[in-house]
C-alpha cells in the first residue's frame, strides 16, 4: 500500500483529478495505512507464537 501511495503522489493523475483532490486522497490513505500498521491483531499473535 506505501509502495502505490508513492507511486500515486510521482504519477501524472493531475491531469484527470485536481492537486488538492490527489494532496488530500494522499493523506488519508497514509492516516489509514498507520493506523493499520499500528494495531497488533490476535490472529498475527498466534501466528508470530506458532511460527517462532
Amino acid at each position: 500500500m506505501s509502495d502505490a501511495l508513492t507511486q500515486l503522489e510521482a504519477s501524472e493523475l493531475g491531469a484527470f483529478f485536481s492537486q488538492d483532490f490527489i494532496d488530500m486522497y494522499l493523506a488519508c490513505k497514509r492516516s489509514e495505512l498507520a493506523e493499520f500498521e499500528r494495531i497488533i491483531t490476535p490472529l498475527e499473535i498466534d501466528w508470530m507464537l506458532h511460527s517462532a
